[in-house]
């Protein structure tokens, strides 16, 4: 019971500090309004879509979220 008990707290101890944010992660997240994803190379990517142009294609709009992000 007492390795169950710990084996459920260091799964814990490892899933908070896997999600937790750098505290820059965290302030471009308040700026943009949207959180964003940590990415190899300490790049941190935040999808935004495009809502400044309209795309038709043969005759059917495409919508930012499926082909125009940035």
């Amino acid at each position: 019971m007492r390795r169950l008990l710990a084996s459920i707290a260091v799964m814990g101890a490892l899933a908070t500090g896997a999600s937790a944010a750098e505290p820059w992660q965290d302030a471009i997240a308040t700026g943009l309004g949207k959180p964003g994803t940590a990415m190899p190379g300490g790049v941190y990517r935040v999808g935004l879509p495009r809502t400044d142009i309209k795309i038709t294609l043969d005759g059917v709009t495409l919508t930012p979220s499926l082909a125009l992000g940035s």
